[in-house]
């Protein structure tokens, strides 16, 4: 009786330990300027990181959720010049970690390798006020050494989670028609190939954003539709009117799988895998008025949640700002292996070190 007694105590002194919950860090411009901001993952405890006279934006995690990636603004007078800063997860220890780019440039997009050793980033250098120079780098943490992967001028790059290849999107030189497909590469640069069929010429269609599931067997991307035929703008402008944003999942050679039941009206942003596959994280401007794609600037990007096996989507901002570049990460990967990011490890970790402590406690009282 008294063993029963004892272990129930404690396990409801267990019960009692605050769990963090799994943490959404993203970019918003709600108090007035770009800053970064972290929050639940149902959207509640919102607070902000950073407080920059400038401009922060595209936070990511590092592998264990102790770290935060992100680009930054460091000139007034020069809207191209940002570098890559990295700071703890509750904003202390902040510093840059790119020098900057001679004569002037972006570094951006930036993202953690696998194993936590390296950054990932875009670097976008100007030549003069028309031109840029373009290539996709790794900055080693430990050395501070940038090392050039690719030439290719291209957005979003990202590993895939065996840091193995890199995927990415936008590439301007080895585009078809007028849109923009999505590659795969190497993680060395080398064997640059579509992964998806060729855009056909009379098609305008792009597609961003492109994130392999946790377990690498599917991936996440949105896609951009235009009609064909150009049309003149009240203010004698001509442009492509947009047909549909479309959030769509593919398994790993580009078959697709499902299209997110998603409004096709709203204009979609950043995307993000969320509860290790079950639920996709993605930004959108649900009042945006497609016909009127080029007469209203405005923009309202909240994030949502979309849960896979129901088709219900969950606002997780309302506020009448810009939410966007949301990047999620479960406390489960403060873990063992940053590398694997694999729950149920942590989980059985968790379990037996629970039971390992009733175990002693038992034996301290009895």
């Amino acid at each position: 009786m008294q063993m029963l007694t004892t272990l129930c105590l404690l396990c409801l002194t267990l019960s009692l330990v605050p769990i963090a919950n799994a943490k959404i860090v993203f970019r918003s411009n709600r108090d007035g300027n770009s800053e970064i901001y972290v929050m639940n993952d149902d959207g509640s405890n919102i607070r902000r990181l950073t407080n920059n006279p400038l401009s922060d934006g595209r936070p990511r995690w590092s592998p264990d959720g102790k770290q935060i990636v992100f680009d930054r603004r460091v000139n007034l007078q020069d809207t191209q010049r940002w570098h890559l800063f990295i700071m703890d997860a509750d904003g202390t220890n902040e510093r840059q970690l790119t020098p900057p780019v001679v004569p002037a440039g972006w570094d951006t997009y930036p993202m953690f390798s696998p194993n936590g050793k390296s950054i990932l980033f875009t670097r976008y250098e100007r030549i003069d006020n028309e031109n840029k120079k373009d290539c996709i780098c790794l900055l080693n943490l430990e050395s501070g050494i940038v090392k050039k992967i690719s030439d290719l001028p291209v957005n979003d790059a990202e590993f895939t989670p065996d840091g193995r290849h890199i995927t990415f999107s936008n590439v301007t030189v080895i585009q078809e028609a007028d849109g923009a497909n999505i590659y795969i590469m190497r993680a060395d640069g080398t064997n640059v190939r579509p992964l998806f069929p060729a855009i056909p010429a009379w098609q305008n269609i792009e597609r961003r954003f492109a994130k392999f599931s946790p377990n690498g067997k599917q991936i996440l991307y949105s896609q951009y539709e235009e009609e064909n035929v150009l049309k003149q703008l009240d203010d004698g402008r001509w442009a492509f009117f947009p047909i549909a944003y479309r959030i769509i999942i593919s398994d790993s050679k580009g078959d697709i799988l499902q299209q997110l039941n998603v409004p096709e009206d709203w204009l979609v942003h950043s995307l993000d895998w969320m509860d290790n596959g079950k639920a996709v994280l993605f930004s959108a401007d649900a009042d945006f008025d497609i016909q009127q794609a080029w007469e209203d600037p405005e923009r309202t990007f909240d994030i949502y949640r979309y849960d896979i096996a129901t088709q219900q989507i969950t606002p997780l901002t309302t506020h009448p700002a810009n939410d966007k570049y949301a990047d999620w990460i479960s406390d489960t990967a403060q873990a063992v292996s940053p590398q694997d990011k694999q729950p149920m490890r942590w989980g059985k970790l968790k379990i037996k070190a629970r039971l390992q402590t009733i175990g002693a406690a038992y034996i301290f009282f009895h």
